[in-house]
């Protein structure tokens, strides 16, 4: 059983002018948990994570604008080890800069392309992009489309698990490509709305810790791709019922 407590706030300050819009959010996490295990052992974590994020928006007209921004995070966390117990305290933080230009240069046809980079204490500093394209066909349906990349960098707990980890700065950060291609359509006639997609998604240096690693947190070797042939989802409403349906066929491989 956890008995967990948790305290959390958030602070936003908007300030807008002429075509500008900018707003600067300060969040605040704190989490204690105490845990006893069936033979009644105890143990206890805390994680702290405070975050000053901005964010600014410029809009050239109705049709362009671009999207900046910065973020800002600082992880704290203490906890006991599981070889030996005692209780050891890190901490990591990530700044981040992005930046995504908006716009519409058909009637119809809306893109958007941007970039980010991150910095992490420990991992280093990292690129990643995205674009989307998406046509509405009319009121009611449209297609899209997009393709990124991502990040995802090891968390507290991967650099720091219990004596494993003798180098931290072994660990490489998790890197995906991914690829999607979809149909919405709403029904406004019957209150409904549905969305079929195909997405396709590679990852790279797979951070990984179970049984074939030793339960020591590696980076996998060789690539992980994950495709989805089709995924339906639906939402129908009604003023006596709501219904929610997803169905996906999707697979994965290792190479």
């Amino acid at each position: 059983n956890t008995d967990d407590n948790e305290l959390s706030y958030n602070l936003r300050l908007n300030y807008e002018k002429d075509k500008f819009k900018n707003t600067i959010i300060y969040n605040y996490t704190g989490i204690e948990r105490a845990t006893t295990t069936a033979t009644k052992t105890m143990k206890n974590y805390y994680g702290y994570r405070d975050a000053i994020n901005f964010m600014g928006e410029y809009n050239f007209n109705l049709d362009n604008k671009i999207v900046y921004g910065l973020d800002n995070e600082f992880d704290r966390a203490k906890f006991q080890k599981d070889w030996p117990t005692d209780y050891l305290e890190s901490d990591e933080s990530i700044y981040s800069q992005y930046l995504d230009f908006q716009s519409r240069p058909f009637e119809k046809l809306y893109n958007t392309i941007g970039i980010r980079r991150d910095t992490h204490t420990t991992a280093g500093s990292f690129e990643t992009y995205r674009g989307t394209l998406a046509y509405k066909i009319d009121n009611e349906s449209k297609l899209r489309l997009s393709y990124g990349t991502g990040i995802r960098f090891p968390a507290l707990y991967d650099y720091f698990y219990g004596t494993t980890v003798s180098n931290k700065e072994d660990l490489k950060p998790e890197k995906s490509k991914s690829f999607d291609i979809g149909y919405e359509a709403n029904i406004e006639k019957l209150n409904s709305s549905f969305d079929v997609s195909f997405y396709h998604i590679v990852y790279e240096d797979a951070l990984e810790g179970w049984q074939s690693h030793n339960w020591t947190v590696k980076n996998s070797i060789g690539e992980i791709s994950e495709e989805n042939f089709l995924e339906l989802s639906a939402n129908i409403s009604s003023p006596f019922m709501h219904y929610q349906f997803l169905h996906a066929l999707e697979k994965s491989k290792s190479a």
